[in-house]
């Protein structure tokens, strides 16, 4: 009974925030390597994690089903360590693909991306 939910805070929630860093990062900053996998993966990612990490909690919290100290309390102190894990993980598989076999991922432009400068 609980999908609606699940499907908001695991995948409508980081989609949500990570297309719109995607979109800004590729017409604001200048197509690197650096760029894409500090800004768009690494940043990207933290941000998705937080949001859909604090989501659930304040459905919970909007339902009167945990008090607003308990929300904060229990899951901040571990939320960082999380978020910097998770970050590590979205990064390391995308930069072995770009490396080794740019085609791989849709993202990297190989012309604009690794070209020689």
């Amino acid at each position: 009974m609980d999908w609606p939910a699940n499907l908001l805070w695991s995948g409508l929630v980081p989609i949500g925030a990570t297309v719109p860093v995607h979109r800004v990062v590729a017409a604001r900053l200048p197509h690197n390597y650096f760029v894409y996998f500090f800004v768009t993966l690494l940043a990207g990612s933290v941000l998705a994690l937080v949001l859909a990490a604090r989501t659930p909690l304040g459905l919970l919290w909007a339902s009167d089903a945990i008090p607003l100290p308990q929300v904060g309390d229990e899951n901040l102190l571990l939320l960082p360590m999380m978020a910097l894990a998770e970050a590590f993980m979205n990064v390391r598989g995308p930069a072995v693909a770009v490396v080794y076999s740019p085609q791989w991922v849709a993202r990297c432009d190989a012309r604009l991306d690794l070209r020689r400068r």
